[in-house]
């Protein structure tokens, strides 16, 4: 995957086999090696060693480390007599052993002569879906970046211990040989939790990396005090304390809880997606009829059931697999901050109450999604039997016309406590009607 503008990493190595990253077979190249991973501390998120987690994309692993891709990261070669010499950035492709080939002798790192570089890495506080889709970076309230990691200089008595010092040509060489390097371990520091939270993130730039390649504006995330967090909308009382996101192109996620929740970051992302895909800043997402904010099983108008449902049907996607054939008896271990997504028991007894509740937004959208399907069960009257893509269903957004009409994407001015729904999202594809019964969603406001 050899990139003019931005080099990238490829998967993980296998068999023992590096893959180049040049187009010049016959130059002499260098091959470093190393196995990056984050300290985690992560809540709602499947968890490594939970047996029934077997259709999660990736696990948690909280007190334990997991392996990172998807991050962005600088190769230096390290010269203590004269400056250092940058050798490129590049894309985490895979977890676990990862190992990079360049060229050396005719690359511009290699400008001052020297036969061998000592090359180590820095990490970036940068994520991506893919090579070429859009960049989410790590900010503090203030605007200026989250520092990043570099393993330059090593412990006292012990300068290169993360360094791959002369690296020849002909073999491997190994930054920390059968060790990690994991880039820091207080859970309480500020670094710690905005690496965790964008480290989440990336699981849903993964996800609908299809998507994001098609919309090259990069994705600001900042992680900070809550008081320090930028106000959306210059509305002094909105402060985010649980994370939020205004426009197209910015999140945050305070420190705390929100930070280390799996399910925040990919949940504010979703609301990003949409709005990407209706080509505007607003969203109607009145969530005041129970006073403000929302839980996935208290009613509310049915724009914010809506929104907020499909927000958090993101943030399920982006760690659970719905592709994933489970055995029978053994049904997804998908959930929504504790809520089952694949139970096929309507939450409420009542079937109108369900078009309120965004828990049951959720599950339509993950029933139009997943390739395991279900009978009909009261007080529903349908049976679950659509599959979709993930991708395609947040396509269906783009249909809705930019405008304040009934089924338009900003319906009735941002006023209509009712609009967008998910009757409006119906009708701008085919044949979802059995789908909204089969949720008891299908008593949503039509008109």
């Amino acid at each position: 995957m050899y990139m003019k503008l931005r080099v990238w990493l490829f998967a993980a190595l296998t068999a023992g086999l590096a893959f180049t990253m040049t187009s010049k077979a016959s130059a002499a190249t260098r091959t470093v090696c190393f196995d990056l991973r984050l300290s985690d501390d992560r809540t709602y998120c499947p968890m490594k060693g939970d047996i029934y987690n077997y259709d999660a994309k990736r696990t948690c692993d909280p007190g334990g480390f997991v392996g990172i891709r998807g991050w962005l990261f600088e190769l230096w070669d390290k010269d203590t007599d004269s400056g250092d010499d940058y050798c490129g950035e590049y894309f985490l492709g895979g977890t676990g052993l990862q190992c990079l080939t360049v060229e050396w002798e005719n690359s511009a790192c290699a400008a001052d002569g020297e036969a061998n570089p000592d090359f180590f890495i820095r990490l970036k506080p940068q994520v991506a879906g893919s090579h070429d889709s859009a960049i989410l970076t790590a900010l503090k309230g203030d605007g200026s970046r989250h520092s990043g990691t570099s393993w330059r200089n090593g412990p006292s008595g012990n300068p290169d211990k993360w360094v791959a010092v002369n690296c020849q040509h002909g073999s491997n060489c190994y930054i920390l040989p059968g060790g990690i390097l994991v880039p820091v371990t207080d859970p309480t520091g500020d670094r710690y939790q905005a690496y965790l939270a964008i480290d989440s993130a990336q699981r849903t730039l993964e996800t609908f990396q299809s998507a994001m390649e098609l919309r090259t504006e990069g994705i600001n995330a900042y992680v900070d005090h809550v008081e320090n967090l930028p106000v959306p909308g210059g509305n002094p009382d909105n402060n985010c304390p649980g994370g939020c996101s205004w426009d197209r192109w910015n999140i945050a996620i305070p420190y705390g809880a929100p930070a280390i929740d799996g399910q925040v970051s990919t949940h504010e992302l979703g609301h990003v997606l949409q709005r990407r895909e209706f080509g505007r800043d607003e969203l109607n997402d009145n969530c005041s009829l129970n006073g403000n904010g929302w839980t996935p099983i208290v009613s509310e108008f049915e724009s914010c059931a809506t929104q907020e449902g499909w927000a958090s049907y993101v943030a399920v996607v982006s760690w659970w697999n719905p592709d994933y054939s489970y055995p029978p008896g053994a049904p997804s271990n998908a959930r929504y901050h504790g809520n089952f997504v694949e139970n096929a028991i309507p939450y409420s007894s009542n079937c109108e109450t369900n078009g309120h509740l965004a828990l049951q937004v959720i599950k339509f959208f993950w029933d139009l999604d997943d390739v395991n399907n279900e009978g009909a069960v009261a007080p529903a009257t349908t049976a679950d039997t659509w599959t979709n893509s993930t991708t395609g269903l947040l396509n269906v957004w783009h249909l809705f016309p930019d405008g304040t009409d009934n089924r338009e994407n900003y319906e009735g001015d941002g006023l209509d406590v009712d609009g967008v729904n998910l009757r409006d999202y119906s009708y701008h594809t085919s044949g979802l009607y059995p789908q909204e019964q089969h949720n008891c969603v299908h008593l949503q406001t039509y008109w």
